[in-house]
């Protein structure tokens, strides 16, 4: 099968990202790019196609790993830092080799191929970060708290495995159908929740923070692959999470405007994109400004639920708004 140029696709329309998969359909039709017979095929065709013995060999896969996962806790029980690290690091390495050996495959093999390395990047991380924590780590001293000793060591063991690990996850997604997500997103979540931890960051800047590397997720993920919604959908879930913190520590106006000067350019980026995961999130972050500031600044019930009235049903017309220019846009 040959793929299609992405320029050919481009060339049907210069608002194809704002339409519907059927309208472009349609216009490649019109244009006789396309038969009826292949269009109805293409409408029709199932998003993902897995056999009944693919699915067993994961449902068996899913068997394996537990009862792996259960024997690894009882074998590396009591087990010393540099020799759970050595353990490790050469699971993943293994790992790593049958990753190289099955990449080149097709179908199931290929999935396999991406789900060990995940899992390979997983040990080596994990092997990484027990090398760091060792190196970091002091000495207990007499009279001495070892936490006050090695406060940093924890921070530093995940800090520098996990940005390892999101660079490798970045590169990766230009090769690899979901693999490079899995491990980009939480490699990123894991290395900023680590570097607020080291800095003593106030729970304000966590959420800042990891708003950033949530609308960096939305900002890489323009596609409509499967590792691209997951990037956005975990991007959205943070946006969500960080938006109760962020009002919580601020005063009305503080908490309230970059919260919603946030939702509304992610709102206009998914209706652009339509991006139904962003699409919630920002409506989301919107609903929980907007119902604190209610609650903050007017003391009668009526007039909060009022408010809060009034704010869904400006959401509402400008969602309409949006999609109404979209679809006059694909005349």
């Amino acid at each position: 099968m040959t793929e299609v140029p992405s320029s050919h696709i481009r060339g049907v329309s210069d608002d194809t990202q704002a339409r519907h998969r059927d309208a472009v359909i349609d216009d490649l039709v019109a244009r006789h790019r396309l038969t009826e017979d292949e269009a109805f095929a293409i409408r029709h065709a199932p998003r993902w196609a897995v056999t009944r013995a693919e699915l067993v060999i994961y449902l068996a896969a899913i068997i394996i790993a537990a009862g792996l996962v259960r024997l690894v806790i009882a074998l590396v029980d009591g087990m010393d830092e540099p020799a759970l690290a050595a353990v490790t690091g050469a699971a993943g390495a293994l790992t790593a080799v049958g990753t190289r050996v099955l990449i080149p495959r097709a179908g199931a093999l290929g999935r396999l191929a991406e789900a060990l390395e995940v899992v390979a990047v997983g040990l080596l991380a994990t092997s990484l970060g027990l090398v760091v924590h060792i190196l970091v780590s002091d000495s207990p001293r007499p009279g001495v708290d070892p936490w006050e000793i090695n406060r940093n060591a924890g921070p530093w063991s995940v800090i520098v495995p996990a940005v390892i690990a999101t660079a490798w996850g970045l590169y990766r997604r230009h090769h690899t159908a979901i693999a490079g997500a899995l491990i980009t997103a939480p490699s990123a979540l894991c290395a900023t929740g680590a570097l607020m931890a080291l800095t003593d960051a106030s729970s304000a800047m966590g959420a800042a923070t990891f708003a950033g590397v949530a609308c960096a997720m939305i900002a890489m993920s323009t596609h409509r692959q499967i590792a691209d919604t997951l990037l956005r959908l975990t991007a959205a879930v943070v946006l969500v999470v960080s938006t109760p913190v962020w009002f919580a520590e601020h005063n009305v106006v503080l908490g309230t405007l970059p919260v919603l000067l946030v939702a509304a350019v992610v709102f206009a980026v998914a209706a652009q994109q339509q991006w139904v995961e962003a699409l919630v999130a920002a409506a989301t972050m919107v609903v929980i400004a907007v119902v604190g500031a209610a609650i903050r600044v007017i003391d009668d019930p009526v007039l909060e639920g009022v408010a809060v009235v009034a704010t869904g049903l400006v959401m509402a017309v400008a969602t309409w708004r949006v999609a109404h220019g979209s679809v006059h846009g694909e005349h």
